[in-house]
């Protein structure tokens, strides 16, 4: 039997999209409402919004590193 996708299907659903604009908008963080509109419009996670990338050092050939997101 194949393994499961970890994959999600989760949508907003009623008024969260509402809620969740509003929620964030009232945090102390003034950058939150911009990152969650930004993460609804473009369908991103939070992972995904958070990593981090760049061109490799010319010197070394590494890239910068990736964050873990929000763990």
């Amino acid at each position: 039997m194949p393994a499961q996708s970890d994959a999600r299907d989760r949508r907003l659903v009623d008024n969260e999209e509402e809620r969740l604009l509003s929620a964030s908008g009232d945090a102390r963080n003034p950058w939150l409402r911009p990152v969650v509109v930004f993460a609804i419009e473009t369908v991103m996670r939070a992972g995904e919004i958070l990593e981090s990338y760049g061109t490799a050092d010319t010197e070394t050939g590494i890239r910068p590193q990736k964050t873990l997101g929000l763990q």
